[in-house]
């Protein structure tokens, strides 16, 4: 039995447990499972699409949920989303959206269109700020990037910070620490800016910076990283605590404390820029699943039109990748408040028309805090759901110059799936084109009988359910010489 090593496109084909072609198929630490659905959690619809969300925690705990759209901020409000908006129209956009921050106990909002937005409760007011392409919060200041204001005008390499530890002070001063700077060193727009650690990286599309807090009157020491490594959007840059994982230009990288930026996606590169549509590149969006230390990161798919409808799901700890494709408008976290029998959300729901969900999903547990996109129709889903399909594709089965004979491949599973099935693929000229042969829907004990002679031999799994696989095996005899 070979072990299932990793979606990776790019690699040679013929390379053993290599998965050639996959679709909602999510790396584990131990191989390989269905990813999982969207469940709708019961939140009723925004108004209109969703550029961005956020869910953000105040000092004692407690968590605000907001989304935004082109004109309006919601927050959640029970099951509903009430509206948190200023009195006058926002001016967001898909080039501009949302972004979200929290500074103490005051939530705050920003886009290039608009002045810095800050609520403590109920609705957002404009600060006498910097209006901004992105945002982020370190060492008792509030950071902006991209700005527009009344004395520098629209600076796209420009930043911004607040007076120390006052989110509404943004009058230049040595005595506040409140200052403004330009990142010069390289070309380009201020696409990112993240805190990481007491430090904050910003990113242009080909370049990032490392500032660290040095004190008035300086403030902030920006120091440009070497190699063209940069990120196109905010979204795009993942923090996982100990690393920072992000999309460039040609490459996907991590970063540790280090602060030098490594290349991880060689088993795809090529094939995930040939899949994304480069016009759209700034409109890519992260979300991080915790608990399987997997982050997903969705993006434009070519001839999309801009649409979110394609997802990479990365293992950051067992360094594997695979594949989970949806159409979203924006991702969020999601804390559920749990269910008692008095507060399932439909009683007259019957037992067979309830989700698919383990009975240990964060689904029902209070004040569990997990992953969620909002779709399509403007509601929230939360990545609780079971797997509703998946599929694999082998790598390359052959000898060089040989017919052989494939009579079987067997499957290791941890977790069987509700049903599987196998087609086998046959090749006589290597690099020419692959012949589907009969679909097999019947397994015994993971094991699916064929009988093909060719030079080169693959095979497609479809499974329906969850399931966990480890390894793949083929039975394959050497046959005549070609």
């Amino acid at each position: 039995m070979i072990p299932l090593s990793e979606f990776a496109p790019d690699i040679d084909p013929i390379t053993p447990g290599v998965i050639t072609d996959c679709e909602n198929l999510v790396p584990t630490l131990r191989g390989y499972a269905g990813g999982p659905s969207g469940l709708d959690v019961g939140m009723s619809a925004l108004a209109s699409a969703a550029l961005s969300a956020a869910l953000v925690f105040k000092l004692d705990g407690s968590n605000r949920l907001f989304a935004g759209t082109t004109t309006k901020l919601y927050e959640k409000s029970g099951t509903a989303w009430t509206d948190v908006s200023r009195l006058a129209a926002y001016n967001a956009s898909t080039t501009y959206p949302w972004r979200f921050a929290q500074f103490g106990d005051t939530s705050l909002a920003v886009n290039k269109g608009d002045v810095l937005q800050s609520s403590s409760t109920g609705a957002f007011v404009d600060l006498t700020a910097p209006k901004a392409a992105v945002m982020c919060v370190a060492s008792g200041f509030v950071m902006l990037g991209n700005t527009n204001e009344a004395t520098y005008g629209d600076s796209l390499n420009r930043w911004w910070c607040s007076a120390y530890r006052n989110e509404a002070d943004w009058v230049p001063a040595i005595a506040t620490q409140c200052t403004t700077g330009l990142l010069v060193d390289s070309p380009g727009a201020i696409t990112a800016m993240r805190a990481f650690g007491d430090t904050v990286v910003a990113f242009k599309d080909r370049s990032m910076y490392i500032a660290q807090y040095v004190g008035a009157p300086g403030v902030w020491q920006f120091n440009m990283v070497q190699g063209e490594i940069g990120c196109s959007s905010q979204e795009a840059v993942a923090d996982v605590g100990t690393a920072m994982i992000f999309v460039g230009a040609e490459d996907i990288y991590m970063m540790t404390g280090n602060y030098i930026p490594q290349p991880i996606g060689a088993p795809l590169r090529e094939w995930f820029f040939n899949d994304l549509d480069p016009g759209y590149k700034n409109l890519i969006r992260h979300s991080h699943d915790r608990a399987i230390s997997t982050v997903y990161f969705y993006y434009p798919r070519v001839n999309g039109g801009g649409v979110l409808n394609g997802c990479l799901a990365y293992n950051y700890k067992s360094n594997k990748w695979g594949l989970a494709h949806k159409t979203i408008e924006a991702v969020v976290e999601y804390v559920t408040g749990g269910y008692t029998w008095d507060t399932l959300p439909n009683m007259n729901m019957a037992w067979d028309d309830w989700p698919t969900v383990p009975y240990d999903s964060p689904f029902w547990t209070a004040a569990t805090k997990y992953t969620a996109y909002i779709g399509t129709d403007h509601k929230i889903y939360s990545l609780t759901g079971g797997s509703p399909s998946a599929s694999f594709t082998t790598g390359d089965y052959g000898v060089e110059n040989y017919y052989s004979l494939l009579s079987r491949v067997t499957l290791r599973y941890l977790k069987t799936p509700t049903r599987a099935g196998m087609t086998n693929y046959y090749q006589t000229v290597r690099g020419g084109e692959w012949t589907a042969d009969a679909a097999s829907t019947v397994q015994n004990s993971g094991r699916f009988d064929v009988m093909r002679s060719a030079p080169w031999h693959k095979a497609t799994f479809h499974f329906e359910g969850d399931f966990e696989v480890t390894g793949a095996s083929a039975d394959i005899k050497q046959g005549g010489v070609l």
